[in-house]
């Protein structure tokens, strides 16, 4: 009798044992699949920038495209190209692993400031040293940037859930800053169709 009982034990201990190791089987493949998402999505990240650098003009120097793309080299155009190729990644990426990660907008804001602080530091840096940045320092600085700020995203991603108020806030956000950054750009284009409206009119006078 006292058998049968060690035996039932036995059985139902292995029973949530083998429940246990197939849990942590699939939580192993989830982390990987998240870290395969970001490791990937760098290199994909790295092509968009290249992409969004030469978009406007490709474009034809559409205005609209003109809202997403760097239309100039100054600093608050330069940001367009760390933000924009990120959330159009996320877009793509967040049906996939939404339900693996925490604190998923927080740790995109993250990343985003990673790789902005990054580039921007690189131009100062640059700029101090009496330099104008070539193209291989701006590739340089998009490599470190982007490969530094999908390291902080996964890292954010790992840690215990905020609460759900900080992840909308991140999101807020980085929706503010796109907001910025389109407003300022249309401002700065009807100054430039201003401007260029008074040159034509002072060669017709």
């Amino acid at each position: 009798m006292k058998s049968n009982s060690n035996s039932k034990a036995d059985s139902i201990e292995a029973y949530y044992l083998e429940i246990a190791s197939m849990q942590n089987s699939s939580e192993t493949k989830q982390d990987n699949n998240v870290f395969e998402w970001l490791f990937f999505g760098s290199f994909a990240i790295l092509f968009l920038v290249t992409l969004f650098h030469f978009l406007f003009e490709i474009s034809g120097y559409s205005e609209l495209m003109g809202l997403v793309a760097p239309v100039n080299k100054s600093l608050h155009e330069v940001v367009k190209v760390g933000i924009w190729p990120v959330i159009v990644y996320s877009i793509i990426e967040y049906p996939f692993i939404k339900n693996h990660v925490n604190n998923y907008f927080l740790s995109k804001f993250s990343g985003i400031l990673v790789l902005e602080t990054i580039l921007i530091a690189f131009i100062y840096i640059a700029d101090f040293l009496g330099f104008s940045p070539g193209i291989n320092l701006i590739a340089i600085s998009h490599f470190i940037g982007v490969f530094a700020g999908q390291y902080v995203t996964y890292r954010v991603m790992e840690i215990p859930s905020y609460q759900l108020s900080v992840n909308r806030l991140s999101l807020a956000a980085i929706f503010s800053i796109t907001v910025f950054l389109a407003v300022n750009t249309t401002l700065h284009q009807a100054k430039k169709a201003t401007a260029l409206k008074s040159i034509n009119t002072g060669i017709q006078n």
